[in-house]
């Protein structure tokens, strides 16, 4: 059976820094070294949460870099959300702001 990191990994298809992903399953709750049960409708929930904190972690990242004669491009970070929002609502969890943190200066003349 694989622990709960090596799914996680696995089913993201990126690489992570291991206390990344340590630290990231660690704040949902999940041992990386726990065995992965998917009848623990709790452990899979939090494996969700946690695949939804890696997405926040790769838009923050660079868009495409090049060393020497090797380039690196990322996917379109509105993809990512996209997947990410997916991942939030099959929880009922809704990450669009309540109250914005833009002023309108339209009339204020």
């Amino acid at each position: 059976m694989s622990t709960v990191k090596e799914v996680i990994v696995s089913m993201m298809g990126y690489k992570f820094p291991d206390a990344t992903v340590n630290e990231i399953l660690s704040e949902h709750g999940l041992s990386p070294s726990e065995t992965r049960d998917t009848s623990i409708e709790e452990q899979t929930r939090a494996m969700d949460l946690t695949r939804a904190d890696l997405i926040d972690f790769l838009v923050l990242q660079w868009k495409s870099r090049k060393e020497l004669d090797f380039q690196f491009t990322q996917q379109d970070a509105d993809a990512l959300l996209a997947i990410r929002r997916r991942i939030l609502w099959k929880w009922g969890l809704d990450d669009t702001p309540t109250v914005s943190s833009f002023t309108d200066l339209s009339n204020t003349h």
